[in-house]
């Protein structure tokens, strides 16, 4: 998988991570365990999107964070997942975007 990552412009944000699935139908890491206190995830292409945390996504079942195409979701005071996060998709190519901090 080859992640493009920007310098943080101030504070501990590492990102954004913007990225396609590499082979669809596969899941693939988007970040690492990491103590987060935000996240946020878009889902840039035209199809749906898998995401887990601490877990490996499975297209189509329950249990892991859905994002339809063009979609966005954040994570902030409350409840941040720290764990592993990572994605699926159905196609090769499909884009998707993650900041977190």
């Amino acid at each position: 998988m080859s992640l493009q990552r920007t310098a943080p412009t101030s504070g501990p944000v590492s990102g954004p991570t913007t990225s396609s699935i590499t082979t669809g139908g596969t899941a693939q890491v988007v970040f690492t365990a990491f103590s987060r206190s935000f996240l946020l995830l878009q889902n840039t292409s035209n199809q749906d999107l898998w995401f887990g945390f601490g877990n490996t996504p499975v297209i189509g079942q329950g249990g892991f964070l859905k994002l339809s195409a063009n979609s966005i979701y954040e994570f902030q005071g409350g409840y941040v997942p720290n764990s592993q996060i990572s994605v699926i998709g159905a196609t090769t190519g499909q884009n998707f975007l993650a900041l977190q901090g």
